[in-house]
């Protein structure tokens, strides 16, 4: 033991001890939280990669299921991968087995777009969307409408060019038979009005330049 200065006895076995205990003690829980804060980077990124799975999938859906019609879902997950693109084996199984949400994401996109185009020509929305013929045609045509000033009008144009440009991008990219799967599928708000011309009718003077 030892005294000191003031006269207080100390062992000094138990002082070095006691400080030992709580290096050790210290140093354990310091390894426990780094343990954890370890593990929860792990769960972090294991979740990221969980959720950039989900956004994948809703986004390759179409494609998938076009291109399971003649690959496995493994062989289509290594295509992805070596196209630097993660998609697992597992996912895709799930989202063929179960397509209608992916479908549905599909047709709350494209329904605007196919509203606004049948709208400015004057064709069913059945026809904007299936009649590949008749949409075409349509984009050689002037569109209708009804706009009382220039910037109304130029805002209108670009309003359904934009609408067409994501119909050839979105839709009609996609094979015919992908595009009825859709449509059987998901909830499609397809108004057939009666006959409709494929041309169509200008109002007032709209005739462009």
């Amino acid at each position: 033991m030892r005294i000191s200065c003031d006269g207080i006895v100390y062992h000094e076995h138990f002082e070095f001890d006691g400080y030992y205990a709580t290096l050790y003690m210290l140093s354990t829980m310091n390894e426990d939280l780094r343990k954890m804060g370890l593990d929860l980077i792990e769960s972090s990124r294991l979740t990221e990669e969980f959720s950039a799975q989900r956004g994948l999938i809703n986004e390759l859906f179409p494609y998938v299921y076009e291109a399971s019609k003649r690959m496995s879902g493994r062989a289509i997950s290594r295509w992805l991968e070596s196209s630097g693109v993660k998609l697992g084996p597992v996912t895709i199984a799930k989202a063929l087995r179960n397509p209608k949400p992916y479908w549905q994401e599909l047709a709350d996109e494209i329904e605007p777009a196919a509203r606004i185009f049948s709208d400015a020509y004057d064709i069913s929305m059945k026809d904007a969307l299936m009649n590949e013929e008749a949409f075409s045609h349509c984009r050689t045509q002037p569109p209708l409408c009804d706009c009382a000033t220039r910037d109304g009008v130029m805002d209108s144009m670009k309003e359904i060019e934009d609408a067409g440009t994501k119909l050839v991008n979105q839709w009609y990219k996609l094979s015919r038979a992908t595009r009825e799967a859709c449509l059987g599928c998901a909830d499609f708000d397809l108004e057939d009005s009666d006959a409709r011309d494929v041309k169509p009718r200008r109002k007032r003077n709209e005739k462009r330049s």
